[in-house]
C-alpha cells in the first residue's frame, strides 16, 4: 500500500519536493531553486528527484522559532535581488 503524502502533515514528511516547498513557503519555485543554488537551502537527489529535507526547510523558513524577524538573511538577499531587478526593469 503506497503512502499518501497528502494525508500526512508536511512537518512529518522526511523530505519535500521543490513544488511542495514553494507552496508551503509562499515563495515561487524559482526562489526555492535559487536558494538551493546559493546553498542557503540543502537538498539531495532521491531516485532522480530533487528533494529538500523537511528539517532543513523548517530551519530555512524558521518554522517554530521565536525570533524578532521571520526573514532569514538568505531570504532577505533573494527579496532584495528581486526588488533590484524590478526597479531596473521599470527604469
Amino acid at each position: 500500500m503506497p503512502i499518501e503524502r497528502d494525508k500526512i502533515p508536511w512537518r512529518e514528511l522526511p523530505h519535500l519536493r521543490i513544488d511542495e516547498a514553494a507552496e508551503l513557503s509562499g515563495f515561487s519555485r524559482r526562489t526555492i531553486t535559487q536558494a538551493l543554488k546559493d546553498q542557503a537551502l540543502n537538498s539531495r537527489e532521491v531516485a532522480g528527484i530533487r528533494v529538500i529535507p523537511t528539517a532543513d526547510f523548517r530551519r530555512w523558513i524558521q518554522d517554530g522559532e521565536d525570533s524578532g524577524s521571520i526573514v532569514r538573511p538568505a531570504l532577505l538577499a533573494i527579496a532584495e535581488n528581486k526588488a533590484d531587478r524590478l526597479v531596473r526593469k521599470m527604469g
